[in-house]
């Protein structure tokens, strides 16, 4: 019995030492996660959220004019993006003054910025040459796994193609994109967060949230390669709204631009949450 008793001693001690192990491991990736992305905020030019590391969501008005995009499909063949022109009275608006060639320079894979307002998401948006590189590196090259926020490699950096995908990883921390899991959780928190900014060169572009699908991996929801015609666009964003959770009342049309961001569901290894946003318009001085 004594000898059973020091071997449960033994295993017990053994496995507080491998968890207390991968604990400080865990911790000292989100600490050098923190200061790379800090890093990059110093060098472009805005603040760090106050509430990067708070998961819990934070309460803001919502914008006075989102733009609401009718369901319907144009019969001209002809596909020509409409990017209406917004007010610089937005909260992307800081965007547009950031340095973002300073960042560049830094690590030319940096090919835009994303922000979604009182939240942890402010992050240089990189793009390698595979889907695995910034899976497992930071923005500064260095190997961290929290990681990076990327563009599948394939998608045009300048966000030219109908529907570019983005990924990242869901801390448990909230950054990352740890938080859109409230968009899916919380029933108010759409209302609180419509809209995310994109930094594409000198442009700053705002996307209204349009959808949110749990989706398997084998779902045509990551398409990545459209042809030019109406009718598989059309399709596509059928089905996305065939398992929409959100129901926003926002129905994109084949001639819109979408984003798609991609991270775990923290339910299941064989989908992932994916929510699905839609261009609204560039910000413009008046």
């Amino acid at each position: 019995m004594k000898k059973l008793r020091i071997v449960f001693i033994v295993i017990f001690c053994a496995v507080l030492a491998f968890s207390l192990y991968k604990l400080g491991t865990e911790l000292n990736e989100q600490r050098k996660s923190r200061a790379a992305t800090d890093e990059a905020l110093e060098i472009f030019g805005i603040a760090p959220s106050t509430s990067r590391d708070a998961p819990a969501p934070v309460r803001t008005p919502k914008p006075s004019s989102p733009v609401h995009i009718e369901p319907g499909v144009d019969p001209n063949p002809e596909l020509e993006y409409l990017v209406p022109d917004l007010p610089m009275d937005e909260p992307g608006r800081t965007l547009a003054d950031a340095d973002l060639a300073a960042v560049q320079e830094v690590n030319p894979d940096v090919v835009g910025w994303i922000y979604l307002p009182d939240s942890p998401i402010s992050y240089p948006l990189l793009q390698g040459t595979d889907n695995e590189y910034y899976l497992r590196h930071n923005w500064k090259r260095v190997r961290n796994d929290p990681a990076s926020i990327f563009l599948d490699y394939r998608a045009a950096a300048d966000f030219s193609d109908f529907d570019t995908i983005i990924y990242g990883h869901r801390m448990k921390s909230g950054s990352m994109f740890g938080t859109l899991k409230y968009f899916e959780s919380d029933a108010e928190y759409l209302d609180t967060h419509p809209s995310f900014y994109i930094r594409v060169g000198d442009e700053v572009f705002r996307y209204d949230v349009f959808a949110l699908v749990d989706a398997p991996l084998d779902d045509p929801i990551y398409e990545w390669e459209f042809t030019d015609d109406i009718s598989s666009r059309g399709a596509y964003i059928a089905h996305t709204m065939s398992m929409d959770k959100l129901h926003t009342g926002i129905y994109p049309t084949p001639q819109n631009r979408i984003v798609t961001l991609v991270t775990c569901t923290g339910r299941s290894y064989t989908s992932r949450l994916v929510l699905q946003l839609v261009l609204a318009g560039r910000l413009v001085d008046e």
